[in-house]
């Protein structure tokens, strides 16, 4: 068979095949009666980078790295998903964010990369948010109708790819990297129109909901309180990230115009998609080919007051995952999987040998028999903090443990600044440790060591799915707890120390 897969960017699951009543995606939605959709698929990060690392790879994310590393970069060998199938015989060729652009693609994976085009066209409108701070949290691109957005492009190079430039001796496995709705929000005028602002309800918190036990503010504070020693220290002037980033004070119509902006992008991405199935049914290849269709991982819409993504939190780690599978019946699955399990999944499906080196598992079992099970937990390293999650059937358990710890704050340095100019900001002299600048190709951090403070948070996701109240501290959870946290130490391979209650 062939095989199709796309990735969305920042895709949570306000999808009306997931139940989002405000979501204009139809053909998701008819794509989604086609396939089996799995209700609870989580990803390994908590952003772009490290997700797609595990996904193409495999590999747990203690393995590819939790934060923006180059792991292809120093693992040129690593066999991939995609090099795996172009070794068994496809033709393999990708459009888009695939990878997080082109940094860590391995040597071995593409016989063809089709290039992406953005327009420039002088009648699109682009968009900073701020909050009133003034601090960005998103933009957006407004695009007229006849502009095509950066995700129709890519549709139509598929469409291309299908009618003129496969190789018809072969199979293809095809990756589709959709940027929306990453930011900035890209859509034309006739997505918006589709949410209209009055329409759009606010973000709300419900009455008891415990507070995060790693506030955004924490960084900033453990570097101030450790490494920053001179009075007046402001953490806003090296832009590391405050409560005023992720606790947001937005007025209620810039909630509402971010929100629709976020949607309006979905939808536009939702025609796009639709372009892509068409050009399936055209051709004639429907029904040999298998379509994956999935994110990176979630978004926050005033979770919280957050407008970002970074934490453990079930709006960012739980990610639409859908499949149609040619000979296999629609149904729904209850069952967990992750987005490691992609290709032992689709290696499976097109009946190719088990990876090697994947260390997820195939969900292709699950997908035949939807009412089973599947496995008892998937697991999650975010960015912020060094936490873990574990989530499984009933729960999800959150950890950060105590212990030394590398803070990382980005600077904002020119390329070819001198460390000098960091001076009248950090008194160099006191830091416990060495400080490192690393260039990651957009912005250069600064390393320090530090001590990290521990906490733990709790969940019941039957009764509170959104993680709100967090029984963390009810004693009556303790074997829950334990239970948990030997997940944690199982699975990762430095010990998680038990958390004491903050």
């Amino acid at each position: 068979m062939n095989v199709l897969l796309i990735i969305a960017d920042d895709l949570n699951t306000r999808l009306g095949c997931y139940g989002e009543s405000q979501a204009r995606t139809p053909a998701l939605d008819r794509f989604a009666a086609q396939s089996v959709v799995f209700d609870r698929c989580y990803a390994p990060s908590t952003v772009c980078t490290p997700s797609r690392k595990a996904l193409l790879t495999g590999l747990a994310i203690h393995t590819v790295g939790a934060d923006n590393s180059d792991y292809m970069d120093a693992h040129p060998e690593q066999m991939t998903m995609p090099r795996w199938f172009r070794e068994h015989g496809y033709q393999t060729a990708k459009v888009g964010k695939v990878e997080h652009g082109h940094e860590y693609a391995g040597p071995k994976d593409w016989e063809q990369v089709l290039p992406v085009q953005w327009s420039h066209d002088k009648r699109i409108i682009a968009r900073t948010f701020t909050d009133s701070t003034g601090k960005n949290i998103g933009s957006s691109r407004y695009l007229p109708d006849d502009v095509p957005t950066a995700d129709q492009v890519m549709a139509a190079s598929f469409k291309r790819f299908i009618t003129s430039e496969r190789d018809t001796q072969r199979p293809f496995f095809f990756a589709l990297g959709f940027y929306a709705p990453h930011t900035p929000y890209e859509s034309q005028s006739r997505h918006r129109d589709q949410h209209p602002l009055d329409a759009i309800p606010l973000p709300k918190t419900p009455a008891g909901t415990t507070p995060m036990t790693k506030p955004a503010s924490y960084q900033a504070r453990m570097i101030e309180r450790l490494h920053m020693p001179k009075p007046g220290f402001d953490p806003a002037s090296l832009g590391i990230d405050d409560p005023k980033t992720y606790n947001a004070t937005v007025s209620a119509e810039l909630q509402r115009t971010i929100i629709r902006d976020y949607d309006a992008s979905v939808t536009m991405l939702d025609e796009a998609l639709a372009e892509v199935m068409e050009t399936l049914e055209t051709s004639g290849l429907a029904s040999n080919t298998i379509v994956l269709f999935t994110s990176d991982q979630g978004f926050f819409l005033g979770y919280r007051g957050m407008w970002c993504k970074h934490y453990l939190y079930p709006d960012v780690l739980q990610v639409p995952m859908l499949v149609r599978i040619p000979g296999v019946q629609p149904a729904r699955s209850s069952g967990i999987v992750e987005l490691i399990d992609t290709w032992p999944t689709l290696s499976e499906l097109a009946g190719l040998p088990k990876p090697p080196s994947a260390a997820g598992s195939s969900f292709a079992s699950l997908a035949r028999q939807p009412t089973s099970l599947g496995k008892t937990a998937a697991f999650a390293e975010g960015i912020m903090f060094g936490g873990h999650a574990v989530i499984t059937r009933d729960h999800l358990f959150l950890q950060w443990a105590e212990g030394p710890a590398r803070i990382r704050a980005p600077v904002g340095l020119a390329r070819g600044k001198s460390l000098k100019v960091l001076d009248p900001i950090i008194d160099l002299s006191r830091l416990k440790d060495t400080i490192t600048i690393r260039l990651d190709g957009h912005q250069r951090w600064i390393d320090v060591d530090g001590w990290r403070e521990s906490s733990r948070e709790l969940y019941d996701l039957r009764q509170d799915p959104r993680a709100w109240h967090d029984l963390a501290g009810d004693p009556a959870q303790t074997e829950s707890i334990a239970a948990h946290t030997a997940l944690l130490n199982a699975y990762f391979p430095a010990p998680v120390p038990t958390a004491q209650t903050p």
